[in-house]
């Protein structure tokens, strides 16, 4: 089964300065690949076969580049007209893909990781609530969530895992985001009505907001980047 996914990329970076002064966040570089486009790859790499990019800051650098990679998917980037916000982005992204009637994977343009989306689709048809959400153990999140034994995410904010930044939402999702401002709210009720399910992931994953964290990043990436892999 095909997938389609959003890629968030539409932020300033402004704690990631200086290494965002001259470019967007998704196009900073890990071992020499830009973000965003090592996030393509592995969702593609997974069955997707539509990506939206969500790009806000500099945004026609972001499609200029897009533009110019040789790509197994159709990718198109949607340059928001004003800010509006994570939740307005998913919103407005959601309208742009090809298959509305079907789930939708979503991702923060900040992400680095890899594992298997065909898993995690399967385990959001099983369970059948809007929004799954993968989550990590990962010290390098700071988006802390409670997730036990009943396998749903009961509260954002606090807790021993932490929200890794990738979701797959069911199509209805799209009508509960706002069309301006976070999604947070709306991720919030959600997880109170036990409408969340979480997903548990074992394999690498950062977050890269600063400096710092991109000089940790490729001190611990030993492995061939994905580019270097294909």
């Amino acid at each position: 089964m095909a997938l389609q996914a959003v890629i968030l990329a539409g932020g300033q970076g402004s704690r990631l300065r200086p290494c965002t002064d001259a470019r967007p966040k998704c196009l900073v570089e890990v071992r020499g690949v830009p973000i965003v486009r090592h996030q393509v790859e592995w969702l593609t790499s997974s069955g997707v076969d539509h990506v939206v990019v969500a790009a806000g800051h500099r945004g026609t650098d972001v499609a200029r580049y897009v533009a110019s990679l040789r790509l197994r998917a159709r990718v198109d980037v949607l340059v928001e007209p004003r800010p509006l916000g994570r939740g307005g982005a998913l919103s407005h992204a959601a309208r742009c893909l090809p298959r509305p009637a079907e789930p939708w994977i979503a991702t923060y343009g900040d992400i680095w990781t890899w594992f298997p989306l065909p898993e995690m689709a399967v385990h959001h048809r099983l369970h059948g609530r809007t929004v799954t959400m993968a989550v990590t153990r990962s010290p390098y999140s700071r988006h802390a969530v409670e997730y036990g034994s009943t396998g749903q995410v009961t509260r954002l904010g606090t807790g021993h895992w932490a929200n890794a930044g990738v979701y797959i939402f069911a199509p209805r999702l799209a009508k509960m985001l706002p069309t301006l401002g976070d999604h947070n709210q709306t991720l919030t009720h959600l997880a109170t009505t036990g409408d969340i399910m979480g997903y548990p992931i074992n394999s690498p994953w950062w977050a890269i907001n600063t400096p710092a964290d991109l000089a940790r990043i490729n001190a611990e990436l030993r492995e061939p980047s994905t580019s270097e892999r294909s």
